[in-house]
């Protein structure tokens, strides 16, 4: 959504199916000076490894994704993404503490001068932090290659790639709900050239925003 108000730092959705290069694009994005990004999932593996939040997820997810008291996240996303129930208790709890996580690490970017505020989340719109966000980016490939690194290079299984899609938004969805689409089926070195491109336009629409 494009919001229409006085801003100092636009605040990104980067979104994508499973194994559409979405975080390549935010890798790619973090090389600019005036850009900071988010990485939800990486923050949601800290917060399962707390001390703290290891005895609650025990509870919900049970004794059999943990492997000496830590988190097993292999065995875990078997769980949540072959039990809805499960995912959806577990998420009740593990969200508000990524989105307080979110919050402090916009309000550092804002204090030090960051123009980009990047959050990368692959349920974006349906854990509905695209509404936190002024502008959201879809990271699209075609099925093939989508296939192809998720199955040889994560090595994941025709079943657990699945399991995994039947609990998201369907990528036809997510390419429609989003602003901006950036394709990632391509060279390392064109991707560089997009993502450059996506930059500039970014940066353009902030000083669009912040001159109002």
């Amino acid at each position: 959504m494009f919001l229409n108000k006085e801003i100092e730092m636009l605040i990104v959705g980067l979104t994508g199916g499973i194994g559409c290069g979405k975080s390549t694009v935010r890798e790619l994005l973090e090389r600019f000076i005036d850009t900071r990004t988010f990485d939800c999932d990486e923050i949601s593996k800290r917060i399962l490894f707390s001390p703290d939040f290891v005895p609650v997820a025990e509870r919900i997810l049970g004794r059999s994704a943990f492997i000496d008291g830590q988190p097993d996240t292999k065995r875990i996303a078997q769980i949540i993404f072959g039990d809805a129930e499960r995912k959806t208790r577990f998420e009740r709890l593990l969200h508000p503490l990524v989105r307080q996580a979110m919050k402090v690490a916009k309000e550092q970017a804002e204090q030090d001068g960051i123009k980009l505020f990047v959050v990368e989340s692959a349920i974006m719109f349906e854990s509905r932090l695209s509404d936190l966000c002024d502008v959201t980016v879809c990271a699209t490939c075609g099925a093939e290659e989508q296939l192809r690194r998720l199955t040889a290079i994560r090595q994941m299984t025709i079943e657990e790639i699945q399991a995994r899609q039947a609990q998201q938004m369907p990528d036809s969805e997510r390419q429609l709900q989003a602003n901006i689409l950036i394709g990632t089926d391509c060279s390392l070195e064109a991707l560089r050239r997009r993502v450059g491109h996506l930059h500039t336009y970014l940066i353009d629409l902030e000083l669009r925003f912040s001159a109002h």
